[in-house]
């Protein structure tokens, strides 16, 4: 009977399964962000706020299906059961956040008040990085002088696609110059 109520609840809360170090957010405004609890040792906990950062909220959030994360720090509402992880120190690259580096199960000196809480977000399609390319030049301008050595100018845009969520603009220049009517 304890068990079936466990899944019920579960469900409820958006968890698909409570395999080991399964991960769920709750209590939040939105299904996407709320306390960090983690099941281990066949029991939901908490995880507490120290030196909890944003690498440690972006595999939080990738573990439950999401692009991106953000640590909401100790404001969110307290836990009540087991703090499970303290020290947590992710490096980003971990699948979930019990790889990432941590004080012993269990182990911590926390208080409830300082349970953390993660935002997530998934990204459109349009979000993704990406790299700028450049545009075709431009037809050369007219020379700037008739006779004795003008100059003529033509430009280039970096939007083919425009650089785009932190990834790279295109490199080399958008204008360019030549010697002309000499």
């Amino acid at each position: 009977m304890w068990f079936l109520v466990l899944l019920v609840t579960l469900r409820q809360t958006g968890v698909a399964s409570t395999s080991q170090d399964s991960i769920r957010l709750v209590d939040g405004s939105y299904s996407s962000e709320g306390r960090l609890e983690i099941y281990h040792n066949g029991k939901w906990g908490t995880v507490c706020d120290d030196g909890f950062n944003c690498a440690d909220a972006m595999v939080a959030c990738r573990q439950l299906g999401y692009s991106i994360g953000v640590s909401l720090g100790n404001s969110v509402s307290h836990g009540l059961s087991t703090i499970w992880l303290d020290g947590v120190q992710c490096s980003g690259s971990e699948s979930t956040i019990a790889e990432c580096r941590h004080n012993a199960w269990g182990v911590h000196d926390c208080h409830h008040y300082e349970d953390v809480g993660v935002r997530c977000f998934r990204l459109k399609e349009s979000c993704v990085p990406t790299s700028g390319g450049w545009s075709p030049w431009s037809e050369w301008s007219t020379c700037t002088i008739t006779c004795g050595g003008g100059l003529q100018r033509r430009s280039r845009d970096c939007n083919n696609p425009r650089p785009g969520y932190g990834a790279n603009y295109c490199v080399g220049a958008s204008v360019a110059n030549q010697v002309c009517n000499h």
